[in-house]
Order: structure tokens, then sequence, then C-alpha cells
């Protein structure tokens, strides 16, 4: 036999290791000789994900005196633990960024990866074009390994949730304002992306459109001018309170004006008490913070 063939061999036999060195306990795997000595001992550095790593005759005669091991020694092997990626690891991984959501796998990455957690971002998943939320996008996520390594991952996915956007109803013009009759609420299935979307029709209304929005379109509030003032002082005011176990609408009286998304002070006109709250839409607005004697004060 040639010593190609018989190095290539060697080779073949590699030991794995799963940490950022290679151990004492992982030569004892190799060649129980090594058992005698501590197992977390550091024999050197371990290899990166893919790679070996080899130690020489020499090297390991080395070790054999610093472990008080006798007798001859031959070159020894090691590789980092590595696995294919499961669709159901991958799945689970992604139901737990974006909770609720429904993944359609079309394609993973293929190669072996390092074992360790594995989880993905809600912030690197690719986004499809606005007109086709059914495509399937790239998310890239990684693994976590070696004590803070990483390894990244990638997965072709279909992904949606169930909930409520509001759309464009007909066609709408870039640097229009926005009217009660360009625009719904709907239920349905879409892109669970992290943009902010609008919570009811009423906060779109005012606003004009950065860009042109095609109808059944739903409308980032990214891709929106604020309309100007839409709450101002005097106003009578519908205000949302969701506290804790406190769900209700009051009617207070605007303290302060402002516009989309600014925070305004409003006064219960039954307690008189002071409180803050967030334009939400015309006339409409919801609750920043508020004393609990005004929240509980609806009367």
């Amino acid at each position: 036999m040639t010593f190609a063939l018989l190095f290539g061999l060697a080779l073949a036999a590699c030991t794995p290791v799963r940490g950022p060195l290679v151990l004492a306990g992982d030569l004892a795997v190799a060649d129980p000789r090594f058992s005698v000595a501590p197992t977390d001992a550091t024999a050197g550095f371990s290899p990166a994900p893919g790679s070996r790593r080899v130690f020489s005759e020499g090297e390991m005669g080395r070790l054999g005196k610093r472990f008080n091991v006798e007798g001859q020694f031959h070159e020894l092997c090691f590789e980092f633990a590595m696995h294919k990626l499961e669709n159901a690891d991958v799945l689970a991984a992604m139901q737990k960024a974006i909770p609720g959501a429904d993944f359609e796998l079309v394609e993973i990455s293929a190669f072996a990866v390092p074992e360790g957690p594995l989880t993905f971002a809600q912030a690197t998943l690719a986004k499809p074009p606005q007109s086709r939320p059914e495509d399937s996008v790239i998310w890239r996520g990684s693994i976590q390994y070696a004590e803070g390594r990483k390894s990244v991952v990638w997965a072709k996915v279909r992904a949606s949730i169930a909930g409520k956007r509001v759309v464009a109803v007909r066609d709408i013009a870039a640097g229009k304002e926005i009217t009660a009759e360009d625009v719904e609420l709907r239920e349905g299935k879409f892109f669970p992306d992290s943009e902010r979307w609008a919570a009811t029709a009423e906060e779109m209304v005012g606003r004009k459109a950065l860009l042109s929005v095609r109808a059944g379109s739903a409308l980032r509030a990214s891709a929106l001018l604020g309309g100007g003032e839409m709450i101002a002082r005097g106003d009578t005011v519908v205000v949302a309170v969701d506290a804790g176990a406190t769900h209700l609408s009051i009617e207070a009286r605007a303290e302060t004006g402002g516009s989309l998304g600014d925070a305004v002070k409003f006064r219960n006109p039954k307690s008189g008490k002071v409180f803050q709250a967030r334009v939400t839409g015309k006339g409409l607005a919801a609750i920043v913070s508020l004393d609990t004697a005004a929240a509980k004060d609806k009367q």
C-alpha cells in the first residue's frame, strides 16, 4: 500500500470535536492511552468547520511526554462535528423568530454545518415585491457554536401571517392626499415583515403617498408623509385605552395639538386629570402613559 493511500486512510478516520480547542479528552477518544490525562487539558486549537487538524507523529510524541503516555505514536486527525440541516429544525427556528407565521420551505442550505443552536432574526428576512407577497425569499440565519463562533446558513421560504392591513381600494398617485374612500381595513394573510403598518384606515386619511400605490396593496407607514395637524387644541378626541386588563375608549379634550404619531396631552373632562396619548388618526389617539385613576374614570 502506497504512502499516499495510507495517508488518505488516516485522514478519513478523523475524530469529531465540538469546541474551540482539541482537549485531552478528544485525544483519548482517538487513542485510549490518553485517558490518563485530565480530560479538559488543552492539546491544541480545533480546526474550522469543514477542515481538519492533523497532529503529526512528532506532535503526538510531545503530547505523550506531557501527559506521561508511553509507546509509539501515529498522527491523529480531528475535525469539527458537522451535520446537515433538517427541515424540521429550520421551521422551528423560523417560527420562534416570528410566532404565528406560516412558512413553506422551498430550499435550505445543502452544506454541512456545525452543531449548535440555529436562529433566524426577522430583520434578516428579505422582502418580496409588494405586488407579489407570495414569492419565495431568502432568509439568512446562523448557528452559534464553539463559545461565540457563528456559521451562516440560508433558506428560501414563502412566509405569511394572518392579520389586518390597511389596503388601497384604488390606485393612489404619488403625492396624493389619502381620503377615506381610498383605503379600507382588510383581514387576510400578509407577508410578516417588520414594517410598521397602520392599525386603522382612519390613521391613513390626510397623509400623502410618497410613491404611487396600486389598488389591493397594503400601505406601509414609512411610505407615507404626515398629513399635517390631525388634532388641534380644544378638540374632543376618542382615546383608546389599553393598559393591562383595562380596555376601553374615552372622550377627552386635547390640551395640545399634534400630527400623526405625535404625543399629545389630553384632559379627562369628568375627572379633570391630564394624561398623554399618541395621535393615531383624525380625532383619534391611543394611550402612551396614563394615570390609573384617569383610565378608570370613564364616566
